[in-house]
């Protein structure tokens, strides 16, 4: 159609729709003033329109109340659009089931239609009091965690039309009205994988809703948990690991079954080639102390954290098991299209770093190992270094090899200690362990290379200085903690300088989470105490290529 020539517009056809519309949205018998005053429609014509409309079979009259219904035509109509939807529901419903027995409150799954979204599918929970949403029906995009996820993977221009074209009413005190509070909101949920209803639509009603993506990573539908306010804040954090693992194993799902029947909504808000992200991967959560001098000092990069939950602890395992390991979870990280990788981890830096950069040469790896070393080379002046890690790290030789090839006149005091790297693995105290039981083993562990004299304790593994203060109420400024995780930081940005590879385009940067294992919760919690930030991790679906390849 040329650019200058209007869309023909038959009135009558038009005012006909707009009274199927409020059946839809009414889903109840209605009389023609009503209709006719909710429309501003003249009287007479909208008794005309009824009346056609009865006579096609769209609409049938009560004989008694005299007013008006859907109709079996509409009811065809209905079942014939249904298909379109059909396949989605049908992979959605057990997992949607399945999430509300886990959580008691209600699943909702939404399709955006336009600037609206429309709930296709819905489980109820055994609550008395049930939330607004309904099957068939419309919401606004701006004030309901369904609808702002979908908005969220707009761009801003986008967003700023959508707001010139709808205006924002106040449905509630909470509603947002405002573009720049909406933008910022909309950042927010990029950033942490979620959206949160805070009461936005109903008074007393809130929900947390996720994307969830095909097998191109498009945003095709997404999910929510919704009920009273009180409830959903109060268990926010269950409730969106709950969410998101529901959400991963439908967008598995998806893939299988390679859905494309619905328009994608992704329009560049996803994360694309021309903006690749950093990749990091540790064997839980110890990476997270690399991560964080990461997203201080380099906060314009987009970065994929890998945990491989599934599969810890890496320490008392064979080298070779590892590298495999590592292979397996640098090739995952080469599909995501990062641009370059950190192995936040010092027993895969040990059994797997040369392999990897041999196996992967078109990506710069950056490895824990060099980066102790040179953050101790700076700082001792006695030359008497103490190493704490794992067995499988103590026992490759790796530290006692290469500093002293650095500098011959060092010693070594290798030190292997797997009972405090579990505590300090699984979260020290916020895992349940005590401060007295953890000071008891990193007391056993460094008091007799202390007494030897040593001025430098390395942490060779990322998960101690998640018990830092521990280590350091034990040695007591006797010696210095040597945390090289930041060298890490400056490593990667002198490399990214280098290679022209800096992001700097100042949009917003998206932090994705993966891990392993099933332990959503668990690492989710963890990551958001550790890191102030909320953490959002998906299941990672791994290749395996590379494993049960031992001695490669």
């Amino acid at each position: 159609m040329p650019k200058n020539k209007k869309p023909i517009v038959i009135s009558s056809v038009g005012k006909a729709l707009k009274i199927l519309d409020v059946f839809i949205e009414e889903q109840r018998n209605l009389g023609a003033k009503e209709i006719s005053d909710r429309l501003n429609i003249n009287f007479s014509t909208t008794h005309h329109l009824l009346k056609t409309l009865c006579l096609s079979g769209y609409l049938k009259q009560d004989e008694i109340t005299k007013k008006y219904g859907l109709g079996i035509k509409s009811l065809q109509l209905g079942l014939a659009s249904q298909g379109f939807f059909q396949q989605i529901v049908d992979l959605a419903k057990p997992i949607m089931k399945n999430l509300v027995s886990r959580v008691n409150e209600d699943v909702n799954l939404a399709f955006v239609e336009g600037n609206e979204i429309i709930y296709i599918a819905k489980e109820s929970s055994s609550h008395a009091m049930r939330t607004f949403t309904r099957l068939g029906g419309k919401a606004p995009l701006y004030c309901t965690g369904v609808g702002k996820v979908f908005l969220a993977y707009r761009n801003n221009e986008e967003v700023k039309k959508y707001v010139e074209e709808k205006a924002l009413e106040k449905k509630t005190a909470n509603t947002i009205t405002s573009l720049d509070v909406l933008q910022a909101e909309l950042s927010s949920i990029r950033k942490n994988g979620y959206a949160l209803d805070r009461e936005e639509m109903e008074e007393g009603i809130g929900c947390i809703a996720v994307p969830v993506k095909n097998y191109e990573g498009e945003v095709k539908v997404a999910l929510s948990v919704s009920g009273l306010y009180s409830r959903i804040v109060e268990n926010k954090d269950y409730l969106r690991g709950e969410l998101v693992s529901s959400a991963h194993l439908l967008s598995e799902e998806l893939g299988r079954n390679a859905f494309t029947g619905m328009q994608s909504i992704s329009n560049g808000a996803e994360k694309d080639v021309e903006k690749p992200p950093i990749g990091i991967f540790d064997s839980g959560m110890g990476g997270f102390s690399v991560l964080k001098p990461m997203l201080s000092r380099l906060p314009q990069e987009p970065i994929l954290y890998f945990g491989d939950t599934g599969r810890r602890p890496y320490g008392p395992k064979p080298l070779s098991e590892i590298k495999d390991y590592v292979l397996d979870v640098c090739n995952f990280l080469i599909n995501k299209k990062t641009k370059l990788i950190i192995i936040a981890c010092y027993t895969a830096s040990v059994a797997g770093e040369e392999k990897a950069k041999e196996v992967f040469p078109e990506i710069p790896i950056v490895g824990m190992v060099g980066a102790g070393i040179d953050s101790v080379l700076r700082k001792t002046k006695i030359k008497k270094i103490a190493v704490l890690g794992t067995k499988c790290t103590i026992d490759s030789g790796v530290f006692q090899e290469r500093f002293l090839k650095a500098d011959s006149s060092l010693k070594v005091y290798p030190v292997a200690t797997e009972e405090l790297l579990r505590m300090a693995e699984l979260g020290g105290e916020g895992a349940g362990f005590s401060k007295e039981e953890m000071i008891k083993l990193a007391s056993e562990a460094l008091n007799p290379v202390i007494s030897e004299g040593v001025d430098a304790v390395l942490l060779a593994c990322t998960d101690f200085p998640c018990i830092f203060h521990v280590i350091d109420e034990v040695v007591g400024g006797r010696a210095q903690i040597i945390d090289p995780t930041p060298e890490v930081a400056t490593q990667v940005e002198e490399i990214i300088n280098e290679k022209k590879m800096i992001n700097d385009d100042g949009a917003p940067v998206e932090l994705e989470f993966f891990i392993s294992g099933d332990d959503i919760y668990e690492f989710n919690s963890f990551g958001k105490e550790f890191l102030g930030i909320d953490v959002s991790a998906k299941i990672a679906d791994l290749e395996g290529k590379y494993l049960k390849r031992g001695g490669q």
